[in-house]
């Protein structure tokens, strides 16, 4: 971790930092065979490639299960976890279905534009050696509230073979139509080319680990996916006023430090109490933080705390990161916020934890990283949907454009146009002069 002022951030992590797309590029060259693999041997590589990766023998009848056919999970799930699985999923569906609301026909009497869900949706879920019921609450939300068809969950089996609990509950309540116990950059492979047990998808979306973003850039001439969602990142702007807010502040970056260790944490100040004080509560914290390998290691390599000398370089330092996350501490965020631009998701204030975001808040919690946050959204409706476009012309307005279209025709030589118009234009009354 490097702390102390920008000018002296060491070469190695300021190419990590602006290049954290390299992660992926290595990963791209090691998903290559495992792609060709499930292209050529389908449901046998599938099985071959768990058993390999993930250390589980599974049998051909795992590989596409009917949530609905399982037994249910709700007895060997704690009631107070079921709660806090059904407030999150009730505030993430709540904001998607608002989402949903203004994409419906918007026209002016004559042309419009209508949305509609794609047929069929592939949702990466990780898990395996733990539970994310958050991840499953936000990949399968956009689909569900715009009523894609053909709804396919795909997560690592547990080591005992089976779906998690707590995530195959959430497959039911969402309404999943086939789950599947494959992970990983073969998951992503079997759902864009399709298995005997996994069905083809038209779009797939949802988080992961390096190789699984790795395999949805490789498979994008197959089919679509959401921005690349890859290690975890967080970039916070804070000026002499977050000085209280140090403990705040260092909590956050760990938290996000905890996802991946090849995950990347900012602290971006011109106050050098706040530098100090961050950087002796994230040291004390990351000492006192159980099971804190995973933070350590991603504090380790992508951690850098930073001294600027004002806010307005501080704000072109996030710009050109364009982080996942960015936390904005300072003293006037009204005047601030409308300059950012390039970031997943903007954190407003000391109370509004990232963490939130992660489970409650109600935004999607998949958002682009490795600077794709600049070109990219996070996920939402529109990542499983499509707009066309409607034109419906009354006599009225075709007497008034008929004769601009025709004339424009005439200028391109397209007689066709032109007439296929006119012969129209005969049957209406001409415009009132």
């Amino acid at each position: 971790m490097y702390v102390g002022p920008v000018e002296g951030l060491p070469a190695g992590l300021r190419a990590l930092l602006f290049d954290r797309e390299a992660v992926i590029r290595a990963a791209e060259r090691a998903v290559v065979p495992i792609i060709e693999a499930v292209r050529r041997e389908g449901d046998l590589a599938l099985l071959r490639l768990t058993k390999e990766f993930d250390g589980v023998e599974l049998q051909a009848t795992d590989l596409a299960l009917d949530p609905r056919g399982l037994a249910d999970p709700t007895p060997e799930l704690p009631k107070m976890v079921l709660a806090a699985t059904e407030t999150a999923m009730t505030r993430v569906i709540a904001y998607h279905r608002r989402q949903w609301s203004v994409r419906q026909l918007e026209a002016d009497g004559a042309t419009g534009r209508w949305t509609v869900p794609v047929d069929s949706v592939g949702h990466y879920v990780p898990g395996g050696r733990a539970a994310y019921p958050s991840s499953a609450i936000m990949t399968l939300a956009p689909s569900l509230v715009a009523g894609v068809r053909e709804r396919h969950l795909c997560t690592p089996p547990t080591a005992s073979g089976r779906v998690h609990p707590l995530t195959l509950w959430v497959a039911r309540r969402m309404g999943v139509t086939s789950l599947h116990l494959v992970g990983g950059a073969q998951a992503i492979a079997a759902m864009a080319l399709g298995t005997p047990s996994v069905a083809r998808v038209d779009r797939i979306v949802g988080p992961g680990n390096a190789y699984v973003v790795a395999a949805k850039r490789a498979l994008r001439h197959e089919v679509e996916s959401d921005s690349y969602s890859g290690p975890s990142e967080l970039l916070v702007i804070a000026d002499h006023s977050a000085t209280p807010h140090a403990a705040a502040i260092a909590a956050d970056l760990i938290a996000q430090a905890e996802h991946d260790p090849a995950a990347s944490v900012v602290l971006l100040t011109d106050s050098e109490a706040v530098l100090d004080s961050v950087t002796a509560q994230v040291r004390e914290q990351l000492a006192d933080l159980p099971q804190g390998k995973t933070a350590s290691a991603a504090m380790a390599s992508g951690g850098a705390l930073l001294l600027l000398p004002d806010l307005p370089s501080m704000v072109a330092w996030a710009e050109r990161f364009a982080p996942e996350h960015l936390s904005l501490l300072v003293a006037a965020p009204e005047h601030v916020l409308p300059q950012l631009r390039h970031a997943g998701a903007i954190f407003v204030g000391p109370e509004s934890a990232v963490a939130l975001g992660d489970y409650v808040a109600g935004p999607n919690h998949v958002l682009p990283t490795g600077g794709a946050a600049a070109r990219h959204s996070g996920l939402s409706v529109d990542s499983v949907s499509r707009s066309f476009c409607v034109v419906r012309i009354d006599a009225a307005t075709l007497s008034q454009l008929g004769p601009v279209a025709v004339t424009l025709a005439r200028l391109e030589g397209l007689e066709g146009h032109a007439r296929s118009l006119e012969v129209r234009l005969q049957s209406v009354p001409e415009p009132r002069r």
